[in-house]
């Protein structure tokens, strides 16, 4: 029985100290159009996009882009397009 924790632990120091290079991450597609309707909502020029155009855009029902943009952002579409998650004060919104 002592072997086997001695294996186990001896297994687990491997692992640990495999090198994180050989981790590639792949960045999620959701995520990456979910920063292109942020974007839009930023840019935001003569004629803001509605929550079903984002959505569409980002292949998204539109209450699944607007839990997953919050969840992403910390703020709902709405808060951010009304300057909550904007950094220039009354950007296109007022």
């Amino acid at each position: 029985m002592a072997r086997n924790g001695r294996a186990a632990r001896a297994l687990q120091g491997l692992t640990a100290a495999a090198p994180s290079r050989y981790l590639i991450p792949v960045p999620d597609p959701a995520f990456r159009r979910l920063c292109r309707a942020r974007d839009q909502l930023r840019d935001c020029g003569e004629r803001a996009p509605s929550i079903d155009e984002l959505a569409r855009e980002a292949g998204l029902s539109p209450f699944h882009f607007i839990r997953r943009f919050h969840a992403l952002f910390g703020v709902t579409p709405h808060q951010y397009r009304i300057g909550a998650g904007s950094t220039v004060p009354g950007s296109c919104w007022r």
